[in-house]
């Protein structure tokens, strides 16, 4: 499981990634027993990258590695085959487009016949909870554009949708969020059906989607308010870091696997272009920095 922040600000847009990668499955010991769940958490995978030749950033959530590589190989990979020698600059909601059709390819030719296979189902007959999830945010500026926008794809699921056009300033958040939401929307959305559940067999309340509504926007009170259009770009750098380390936390001292963590990675993009915030940019970056070859 993973952790994305990406905040649309006036400036540009900031983005940001935890490192963790989860290793799930099932192992037999050396005494022949096995043992099923989270074998183990690494830190240090890269989720987050400058795509060549653009102002924007791409960022994954869930889903770390795809068949035996690495997400970075296959987005380099693409690169190569779209971006590499073409003088033109897609915008954002093209790249979007490329990159949900390349990854929709690998993801049917990787994860659907192993899902397939571990559940002894056809793949659309699986539960959708049990289903492997990619999620993707591209963010930056299409060619000539004064203001970013944020694009989201959801693999399996719709075509890419704008999750912020220009001019719509705030953040969204991606993976293992349920910290961020519980702080910034100011309640569990699953908190909802769980009370008009037990309304219903305790009050005989009868549940209707009227109702629901109702009840949703009476909890919307409680949501914090974030002025994003006036926030300054390094405000929003300090905002994303902040989101990030609460989930971190978070998955640090409940019950369960810290399945988000490690050592934080964040950029900006501006009308200047993608740029690695210090102390936050790829562990290769770092060596580099620190004189180390690469």
């Amino acid at each position: 499981m993973s952790i994305g922040v990406v905040c649309n600000l006036s400036d540009g847009v900031v983005l940001g990634v935890d490192s963790a990668l989860t290793i799930s499955g099932t192992v037999k010991g050396p005494t022949g027993e096995t043992s099923s769940g989270v074998l183990n958490v690494y830190t240090e995978c890269e989720k987050l990258f400058h795509l060549a030749n653009l102002k924007a950033g791409v960022m994954f959530a869930g889903l770390a590695m795809l068949g035996d590589r690495t997400l970075e190989s296959h987005v380099r990979e693409w690169e190569s085959a779209t971006l590499a020698g073409s003088a033109e600059r897609p915008s954002m909601g093209d790249v979007a487009d490329g990159l949900h059709g390349f990854f929709l390819d690998i993801y049917n030719r990787t994860i659907v016949p192993a899902v397939e296979k571990e559940t002894g189902l056809a793949f659309d007959k699986v539960d959708k909870a049990r289903l492997p999830i990619l999620q993707i945010a591209v963010a930056g500026f299409s060619d000539e554009a004064h203001l970013s926008e944020v694009w989201e794809i959801t693999i399996p699921g719709a075509k890419p949708k704008a999750a912020r056009e220009q001019g719509q300033f705030g953040a969204n958040w991606y993976g293992k969020s349920e910290a961020i939401v519980r702080v910034i929307k100011g309640f569990e959305p699953a908190l909802i059906d769980a009370l008009l559940d037990r309304l219903q067999r305790k009050a005989g309340l009868r549940r209707t989607e009227q109702l629901r509504e109702e009840v949703k926007e009476t909890l919307r009170r409680f949501e914090a308010v974030v002025p994003y259009g006036g926030m300054p770009i390094g405000t929003g750098v300090e905002h994303v870091r902040f989101l990030l380390d609460l989930v971190i936390g978070y998955t640090d001292y409940v019950v369960g696997a810290p399945v988000c963590g490690g050592r934080t990675r964040i950029a900006t993009v501006t009308r200047e272009g993608f740029r690695w915030v210090a102390g936050h940019e790829p562990v290769i970056s770092r060596l580099q920095a620190d004189g180390a070859s690469a």
